[in-house]
């Protein structure tokens, strides 16, 4: 499980993980923003998100072995249902 603290606007960076990545929110400021690098590692992993998150087109479902991807999510106020998220991943 990964906890991200929205108090803090800072960079935030996840080591290689495997089976199944659970993010959380807490302290969630309007205008408060976590940006994180996701690296794949050996295996492919999958992700849960906060039922209240919503993404710009559709939320990843996993990240293929030794990709590299950024989650970024912005919240517009000061709960989880105002946060808006976009991920990008390389080819």
């Amino acid at each position: 499980t990964i906890d991200l603290d929205f108090s803090t606007n800072e960079l935030q960076l996840m080591p290689a993980m495997t089976g199944i990545v659970t993010f959380t929110g807490s302290n969630y400021v309007a205008g408060g923003s976590k940006t994180i690098r996701i690296i794949g590692g050996a295996s492919a992993f999958a992700f849960v998100f906060p039922a209240g998150w919503k993404f710009v087109n559709t939320a990843p479902a996993d990240l293929a072995i030794g990709k590299i991807a950024v989650l970024t999510i912005t919240n517009t106020t000061n709960l989880e249902a105002g946060c808006v998220c976009a991920y990008a991943v390389e080819d």
